[in-house]
């Protein structure tokens, strides 16, 4: 068990026993600078981060002012740290989840990529996208979409499983291409190494 996940236990900010397997994959995320929260719910199945950048406000008003002529508050600089999809988090109603965990769409996934390279590395290793959150079902703990607090049937399934179909099959390509460059790189380097090697016998 990790430090941080022994002091949340301790404060009381995580209950590590498991969730029920109809309830939505929500988790919580708390900073220890700032000390808020967020919550956050899965669309897709995939990995997602122990730590974020921390994404509330700090309350302290700054002197800069915006156009609207309000004082803006500075987003904070502490890292939020996750709850483990406690069960305790599993009871947050969906109407406070502010953010989802998806999978990114083709163009998200280019521009992440040619963009943050940490990010993108993360999106191909199986990770999932941050975003605000929309409309679209989540998943819960037994693996089952749900939508407006409804178990989606087989048909509303098979439709919604189809959109990640096209995507899917893209991040295991782009992984396959990742891992060719990666070889390639290598053989060169070995190469190179080689050539040296003879030079100085």
């Amino acid at each position: 068990m990790s430090k941080e996940l022994i002091d949340q236990v301790r404060e009381g900010l995580t209950d590590i026993s498991n969730p029920e397997p109809d309830s939505p994959r929500i988790n919580t995320y708390c900073c220890r600078a700032c000390g808020g929260k967020v919550h956050t719910v899965d669309c897709a199945e995939g990995t997602t981060p122990m730590t974020l950048g921390c994404l509330c406000e700090e309350g302290k008003e700054s002197s800069i002012v915006g156009m609207d002529g309000v004082p803006v508050r500075p987003r904070c600089n502490g890292v939020m740290v996750s709850a483990f999809y406690s069960e305790a988090c599993s009871r947050v109603p969906l109407s406070e989840v502010a953010y989802e965990w998806r999978l990114p769409t083709m163009d998200e996934f280019r521009k992440t990529c040619a963009k943050h390279r940490n990010l993108g590395h993360h999106l191909l290793q199986g990770g999932l996208l941050l975003a605000k959150r929309s409309a679209s079902p989540v998943l819960t703990h037994g693996g089952k979409f749900i939508k407006d607090g409804e178990a989606m049937g087989p048909v509303a399934m098979a439709v919604h499983q189809g959109k990640f179909a096209e995507i899917i099959a893209f991040l295991a390509a782009a992984r396959e291409e990742m891992k060719r460059k990666e070889h390639a790189v290598r053989m060169r380097k070995q190469a190179i190494h080689a050539k040296a090697k003879r030079k100085r016998k």
